[in-house]
């Protein structure tokens, strides 16, 4: 841990936050996005970055698979694909999620969902 906050001392362009294309990568089978969410919110939206995933604050409680169907439309929408298109990775039961999309780019999802202010992180 010392090696590395000695090499970010000398080196002030290193960034120790992850880096939005690492949120949101090629799969094998498709678009891969990492996130964190938020249940229980006023409203859903993409929020930020938030520990090497992107923050969706979602209006809806975790009882019974509510917040991931709010989760996979709200994507599905943003994105404008079919919520068909969205497969929930893993992190059913967790705020942690990993979700895959069928017939997109990384491009595609990070324009449409990376805050402006976190694409250049």
């Amino acid at each position: 841990m010392s090696i590395l906050l000695a090499q970010h001392q000398f080196h002030p362009l290193v960034s120790l936050q992850p880096m939005p294309s690492l949120i949101v990568r090629d799969g094998k089978d498709g678009v891969l996005l990492t996130v964190h969410v938020q249940p229980k919110a006023a409203r859903t939206g993409c929020v930020g970055i938030h520990g090497g995933a992107l923050k969706i604050r979602i209006a809806a409680t975790p009882v019974g698979g509510a917040a991931n169907r709010e989760l996979i439309r709200f994507l599905a929408d943003e994105l404008s694909l079919p919520t068909a298109a969205v497969h929930l990775e893993s992190g059913e039961g967790s705020r942690h999620k990993r979700l895959r999309w069928e017939g997109t780019t990384v491009i595609h999802v990070m324009s449409r969902l990376i805050p402006k202010g976190a694409r250049n992180a």
